[in-house]
């Protein structure tokens, strides 16, 4: 029966009594079964209500678990314990992440207080679960006011089951230590351990996604969320992303928009660097019809869809995102950043990091990408120094090692005001030049060039 029954069935004294009866007409099946334990030939497992062989032991498995009890003292740290057997790690906010195209993950973190903690690198948000029988569902929710990160708070407070099956553990545990010599017995015990981990963990799944009287009370925004399932939860996860980072683009891209991308996709957005440095001038960058490389699909998810590369009376040009595009935010965060810049010089990755957090939480593969290509289309309009080395035109190299060591390069805005451009116009009106309405590198690197010329001389 063991070997042709459905797993997880009972053969207990009711059903052996019972089958027995039908097949034989035998009646004394249970006295017959307890003559066998008693011989230690079988056993009956209590967590299975079934009777199973044994290869031979002398170890009173009921016996010795009683006695266990009385040795290992009740779960002070309940959250210390649960983390030794949860086993679940992340989760997907699966109808954001396909809306905006940006894998947004959440990971669990398990405490008695509730945290406040900034999510940073590939996770976006926390699931944190609070055992803690004391604290009130008014209290969570004033701490979840307060703080502006993605979580949701889950507060356990019905723990009993918990408790019980963590105690059903370490007794196992206890009689395991004192009979490591006992092959059979170790194992048995071990059977043991791994069933009432496995209803551990049915205890978690049903209170975090079943709700009920002794279900998980979620928390998030410094209001409840009622959750029926697991579907109801995975969209709360989704409505808090979209709460916490409102201002982040839609950007359908599994190569770029990633946390860390692979050598494949890292090649081919060295490639687009080097296309958008030589061809912005051209239309599609120059891309045949019938060319499908990875760059043509960066290309035309990031510039084209967005209208950054666009047509004008004089030919193709890199523009702001057209109106209405889901990157005019970042666009405008970027601005802010080279304003700021005016009066000293800032490292571009204050600006990749800035873009890494609230409100937009860009994955890095994407803030590599941005964050050059924002500066070539506006690579008139400051000063690029690299080890406090002026760097006098920006190319392709430049963009893909701005990715590699960004922390090497700094930008300067031009602060120029009436008082300034007048006099800038009068050395261009002395060198035969046209004056201009607004100063850039490229009018800075115009007006010195003859001066550098003379001093070589």
């Amino acid at each position: 029966m063991q070997l042709f029954g459905a797993q997880g069935a009972s053969l207990d004294d009711k059903f052996l009594t019972a089958y027995g009866k039908a097949v034989w007409g035998e009646k004394g099946i249970a006295e017959q079964m307890r003559e066998l334990v008693n011989k230690k030939l079988v056993l009956f497992v209590k967590h299975r209500a079934s009777y199973r062989m044994t290869e031979g032991t002398d170890l009173d498995f009921e016996a010795a678990l009683q006695e266990a009890s009385g040795h290992v003292e009740e779960i002070a740290n309940l959250v210390e314990k649960v983390k030794l057997h949860f086993n679940r790690q992340h989760v997907l906010a699966k109808e954001v992440t396909y809306r905006t195209g940006t894998p947004r993950v959440f990971e669990y973190v398990l405490s008695e207080q509730p945290i406040a903690e900034k999510p940073k690198g590939a996770v976006d948000g926390f699931i944190n679960l609070v055992f803690n029988e004391r604290l009130s569902e008014n209290k969570l929710k004033e701490h979840s006011a307060s703080t502006e990160e993605a979580v949701a708070y889950g507060l356990f407070k019905h723990t009993d089951a918990i408790r019980e099956c963590l105690m059903s553990i370490e007794r196992a545990q206890r009689v395991i230590d004192q009979n490591e010599e006992d092959r059979v017995a170790v194992k048995e015990l071990r059977n043991i351990q791994q069933h009432h981990e496995a209803l551990l963990d049915h205890f978690i799944h049903e209170a975090l996604f079943n709700g009920g009287k002794n279900g998980v009370k979620w928390v998030t925004g410094g209001a409840s969320v009622p959750v029926d399932g697991e579907r109801s939860f995975n969209r709360m996860l989704s409505d808090i992303i979209q709460r916490t980072y409102p201002q982040a683009p839609i950007y359908k891209n599994e190569l770029i928009n990633r946390e860390k991308v692979s050598p494949t996709a890292s090649s081919a957005r060295k490639n687009f660097f080097d296309l958008v440095a030589d061809k912005w001038h051209l239309e599609d960058l120059g891309f045949a019809t019938n060319d499908f490389p990875a760059e043509p699909a960066i290309y035309t998810t990031l510039l084209k869809e967005n209208g950054i590369h666009r047509i004008t009376k004089d030919g193709w040009e890199l523009f702001p995102p057209a109106k209405g595009s889901s990157f005019t935010a970042l666009w405008k965060e970027c601005e802010l950043f080279l304003q700021e810049s005016q009066h000293s010089r800032k490292g571009i990755n204050e600006l990749m990091e800035r873009l890494a957090e609230r409100p937009f939480k860009l994955k890095y593969g994407l803030v590599e990408l941005w964050v050059p290509l924002y500066l070539f289309i506006k690579r008139g309009d400051f000063a690029l120094y690299r080890d406090d080395n002026f760097v006098p035109e920006l190319n392709g190299t430049i963009l893909y090692e701005m990715t590699r060591q960004p922390r090497t390069f700094q930008v300067k805005s031009f602060m120029v005001d009436g008082i300034r451009l007048k006099l800038f116009n009068k050395y261009k009106t002395f060198l035969g030049k046209e004056e201009v309405k607004h100063l850039t590198n490229g009018e800075l690197i115009d007006v010195t060039r003859p001066f550098l010329s003379s001093t070589a001389i």
